[in-house]
């Protein structure tokens, strides 16, 4: 009884309610055994106390395997829990970046953003009538709810909400209709862009998938050379280099990039053809950069 107690409070997922009740039942199981041992073990047993023994390792070793198991989840879920943020913050960031980069390809070729266009506003307002009668809604009500949508496009939440002869309805529905606004980076976008990452065509997964070659990287020989330009300008002004306490606080000099791409290493980044470019405009490199 004591086990499938203790198996039920396990079922919970709760540490505390772990602890609380499941040290009172192994205390109060460990006092039983001490007390009416020997009837539970038998009296013909050939060594009573050794049998009572076991009793009392298996239920405290129940209750300890299972509190560390209760740990280690833990701090688990919350590592997880951690990362799901940072990376939900970070491709919070990238969206931004997407939905900033759909934005200017819309103003350079002229393209009318989607929710400008009267076909799609159309066929929003009658799915939207269609869904509220199936539910048998009144249809005038959410008419207005869709016009009231794509107004808010057109407005800023914050003029809205500091508006003092806004209605304190209409405040309410822009704080819930702003996360489905397609003129910003809102949660819809969200949803919209991982929706169509769906359908996007991935590169199988090799060995080599990484590739730091540059001249595997570019095709073009000037961009090439553009970029060994930028590479020696990053090695010589970023802090790269160990200091003589073994941390990284100082830059590079000249000499010591010209090593570095003479180096054996280096032939996974540049060329022997870069090199001599290198080594035959030095100067420049040295100069200018």
């Amino acid at each position: 009884m004591f086990f499938i107690a203790l198996t039920i409070l396990i079922f919970f997922q709760d540490i505390l309610a772990y602890l609380f009740y499941g040290l009172g039942i192994v205390g109060f199981g460990v006092y039983y055994l001490n007390l009416n041992g020997m009837k539970i073990v038998g009296e013909n047993s050939i060594n009573p106390a050794i049998s009572i023994l076991t009793y009392h390792v298996a239920l405290i070793g129940f209750f300890l395997l299972f509190l560390i198991q209760f740990l280690l989840s833990d701090s688990i879920y919350e590592k997880m829990n951690r990362e799901w943020v940072r990376m939900n913050r970070l491709l919070r960031r990238y969206q931004d970046y997407t939905f900033g980069y759909i934005e200017e390809i819309e103003e350079e070729n002229e393209v009318e953003p989607v929710w400008k266009d009267n076909r799609f506003q159309k066929t929003v307002h009658e799915i939207s009538l269609f869904i509220n009668q199936f539910f048998e809604k009144d249809a005038e009500k959410i008419s207005e709810v869709v016009e009231y949508y794509f107004f808010l496009h057109t407005q800023e939440l914050s003029e809205i909400l500091e508006n003092k002869e806004a209605n304190i309805f209409a405040k309410r529905y822009a704080i819930q209709m702003d996360k489905y606004l397609l003129n910003h980076n809102s949660e819809m976008i969200g949803i919209l862009l991982d929706f169509s990452t769906l359908f996007m065509k991935e590169n199988k997964y090799t060995n080599k998938r990484y590739d730091y070659n540059l001249d595997r990287l570019l095709r073009d020989s000037s961009d090439k050379l553009l970029f060994l330009a930028i590479l020696y300008r990053f090695l010589k002004r970023e802090v790269t280099r160990f200091d003589k306490w073994g941390k990284i606080s100082e830059t590079l000099s000249h000499d010591e990039i010209t090593n570095l791409f003479k180096s054996s290493v280096f032939r996974e980044f540049i060329t022997y053809e870069q090199l001599n470019f290198y080594l035959d405009n030095e100067e420049l490199f040295r100069d200018n950069l």
